[in-house]
Order: C-alpha cells, then structure tokens, then sequence
C-alpha cells in the first residue's frame, strides 16, 4: 500500500523532499481515462504536494491548479490514422458525461510529433519554489492508481452481489484480502466453496488486537464467524489475531503452514544489508500493552494459539511463525516440539534462552531447515544477562557452531536472531579455547536477502 498507487508517489514526493504546502500547478497527460471525479483528482493533487496520504487530508481547489490533456475527437480523426486507428487511446463517453465527470478540466492533447497520438504518461508538478515529473506506465485512472482514502459504502456485497444471488461460491484455491474497509455480514464466508479453498490471507482488514483504525470496521461484524465454519486449509497468513482466529484455527484441520504477521515489521522495506530496519511510525494506536510491559490479556491469547496449533494443527504443521508478542517459556516449547514433529521452518520469541537452546530444540525437530528468533524484551540469557538480540556476530556465530555439529542438526541452514541472519555451512574441525581440536558448523553472517525466499521471512510483510 504505501510503496505504490497515489499512497506511493506521496511518499515518494516527501523522500526526494519535494514536499510543499504552496500552491501547486499540475498537468497530467495521459493515453487512456478512467472515470474521474474531483475528489479522487483532489487526492491525485495531494500526493502530488506530498501530503502524507491517507493520514493528511487538507481542503484544496484543483479547479485552476489542474489540467487533463487527452486528444478530442477532431485530433484524432486529423492523426494519419484517423478515427479508424485511434484505439490506442481510450476514453469511454459514459464517464465523460457523467454528471461527477471534471470536463472543465481537460486540454486537447496534440503531439509534437505531427499525425501521431501520443502514448504518453506524465504528471508536471510545479510550485513557485520547484518543479519536477512523473514519466511512467500509469495513466489517469483508479485502476492505475488505486485510492488515498477509504471508502466506507463499499461492502462484500459490492464485488460478489451477483454469486450471492445466484447462491453460487467461486471455487477459489486462494483468497486474499488487503486493506479492505467495510462490513462482513456474514458475506464472507459465501464467497467460496469451503471445500476447494487452500489457502487464506488477510492483511490490515479486519482488526484483532493488532488492528489498524484506519481499515478496523468499528461495527465488529468481522468478529462473528459462523460458529460452525471449519476449514481444510493448508496456508493462512495474517496480522490480525484474536480469539476468533484462535476459534477458526480450533475448528479447522489439515493446516501445513501459518504466518502471523507483525504490522510493524518493517522487515523487507530496507535495503536488503543486514543491517536492522528503521522502523516508521505506525499509523495505529495498539489496542495491546507496548512489549515494555506487556499485558495479561495477550499473554493469555498467546496460550490459546499455542493450544489450538499444537492440540489440532500439530500433525501437519510444517511452517510456523508466531508474533513476537509472546516470548516462550521452556515448557511451552517443549509442548510446540513435541506436538509439531514435522517444522521445517519455525519463527518465535523465547524466554530466557540459554547457551544449549538448540541442544533442546532441534533433536526433536528433525527436518527444521529454518529458525528465526523475534525481538522480544525478554529474549535475554539467564545465566549471563546477556540481550541474546543485542549480543556481536561473533558470539553468535561461536555458539551456533559448537551446538549444531551433530548428525542431527544437519538439515537446519539458517537461523536469524532479531534483524541478522546466520548461514549454516559444514561440520569443521578447529582448535578451542583452551586448544583441543573440537568440532564445530561452519557459519557466517548473510544479508537479508539471502533468505528472500524463505517462506518465515519472505511472508512476513504488510503485503499480499
């Protein structure tokens, strides 16, 4: 959402620190017209002046501050192709004459390239102080740039009215939802056949305690499932837990993988170094305790997902990422290693670790490929006080090699602890600290990139 459409050039705009709140001219020429009206233009301005959308909206009048160039008939029909080749502009004359339509806005557009229709796609900006274009592949549309703002009439209904007249459910293999603000009315679950559906995801739609109000549907509609709705999904991903989640993941059976996403994580948006993220400000007020304390009530969620995953989904669970708002105890991953056998990638928080974690952990797990560490305030060493997060590459990388030589650890070939990942190689010998010869796992640090592709990672994003 914030990397592309109107939402994305604004934030583009503030990074080249071409923000202003002076005036701004804007002409905007295009090949192909969607059906405009001027709020949806107002926020094409906005971005423009690199207002941060959707949070800043602010009054403005674009009446003699934009402009629209599009060629009119009598141009084309004058090009040397004439009417009879002029498909490679469209404008349909249903949204021109519209009655929200903003013709006083539109210029002629005529190609300095005599006989020929432009193609191009450009957005001028100009302000007393500074100027500067956008030349790329999005023409003016809601289709190519989405919207700013959230629009509060659009319902399931909107999209799937006519399948549930007819009673009929799609046969989808996946659904994703993103950024989706409305009710649910019960309509969501008649979308699709229960039985053919594969995997779900649902991101920044429906609340739960991570929910962000600007996509939270206040009327709670979201929070109440059919009592009886059971899936036999493989895959679900989501930031938004809760207990109604829990209820789903209770009632459900046959899940392979399940990915709770942090909406803060700001994970991908670096530059792929290593090195940890700068974490932007959230747009939501959490409606949980900030990890510095965190409260009894999410600590409690935290144990019913724990029981609902490891009493019903353990069997066939292969990939599993927890929120790093509930730090493990030993008895708790005890019951997770026990109950899920077949991990083959895992991403948690864990309370009080200990320099012989691993020697606990992965003799039960025998095909574990990948093991991701979260931030947490209590992620620490009880024997040292040490911040196991805040500990130098070099402590890590001696005490993952001396605990992953044996036969049994052989499959697993990445850890990452908090923003760092560490690479797995082969079984060495090396002399010790007191200088006996001693085996160890070759590991070295990598970049963020190397494990793109590693589903406990490349998942976790605000993204479908």
């Amino acid at each position: 959402m914030k990397r592309t459409g109107i939402v994305g050039l604004s934030r583009a705009v503030r990074a080249l620190n071409l923000q202003t709140q002076d005036p701004v001219e804007t002409d905007f020429a295009a090949s192909s017209i969607g059906s405009l009206n001027m709020d949806f233009l107002e926020s094409i301005y906005l971005a423009a002046s690199g207002a941060d959308l959707p949070v800043e909206k602010r009054e403005v009048d674009i009446k003699d501050r934009f402009r629209i160039y599009f060629p009119t008939h009598d141009t084309v029909a004058a090009s040397t192709g004439g009417t009879q080749n002029g498909g490679t502009v469209c404008f349909q004359s249903k949204w021109y004459n519209s009655d929200t339509s903003p013709k006083t806005l539109f210029r002629d557009y005529q190609s300095t390239r005599t006989g020929l229709l432009s193609h191009n796609k450009i957005l001028f900006s100009r302000s007393q102080k500074q100027a500067w274009a956008y030349v790329g592949g999005a023409n003016i549309s809601g289709s190519a740039w989405g919207k700013a703002f959230f629009d509060k009439a659009k319902t399931l209904h909107t999209y799937f009215g006519k399948c549930f007249a007819a009673q009929y459910q799609i046969p989808l293999k996946h659904i994703a939802l993103q950024n989706f603000y409305g009710p649910n009315n019960s309509e969501f679950d008649r979308i699709y056949d229960v039985k053919k559906l594969e995997s779900v995801t649902l991101i920044n739609s429906l609340g739960g305690a991570n929910g962000n109000p600007l996509t939270v549907y206040f009327d709670d509609t979201w929070n109440m499932t059919h009592p009886d709705l059971s899936l036999s999904v493989k895959m679900m991903r989501s930031d938004a837990i809760g207990r109604p989640h829990v209820d789903l993941i209770s009632r459900s059976s046959g899940l392979e993988e399940l990915y709770l996403i942090d909406p803060k994580n700001n994970l991908w948006s670096q530059s792929m170094s290593g090195t940890p993220a700068t974490v932007e400000p959230s747009l939501a007020t959490p409606s949980f305790t900030p990890k510095q304390s965190p409260d009894f009530e999410t600590h409690l969620l935290g144990k019913d997902y724990l029981h609902a995953i490891t009493s019903k989904q353990g069997s066939t669970m292969r990939h599993l990422l927890l929120s790093d708002q509930w730090s493990l105890s030993a008895e708790d991953l005890s019951l997770l290693v026990r109950s899920c056998p077949n991990l083959s990638q895992l991403g948690l928080a864990v309370e009080m670790n200990n320099p012989h974690f691993l020697r606990l952990l992965i003799p039960f797990l025998p095909k574990l490929f990948a093991l991701r560490l979260l931030n947490h305030r209590n992620t620490w060493n009880a024997d040292t006080d040490m911040d196991l997060v805040a500990a130098d590459d070099d402590a890590h990388i001696c005490g993952i090699g001396r605990d992953s030589w044996q036969a049994g650890y052989r499959n697993l070939k990445w850890i990452g602890v908090g923003e760092r990942v560490f690479e797995l190689g082969n079984v060495c010998q090396m002399e010790g600290e007191r200088g006996e010869i001693e085996s160890r796992r070759q590991v070295r640090r990598v970049s963020l990139s190397a494990v793109k592709h590693v589903e406990i990672w490349k998942l976790d994003a605000m993204e479908i």
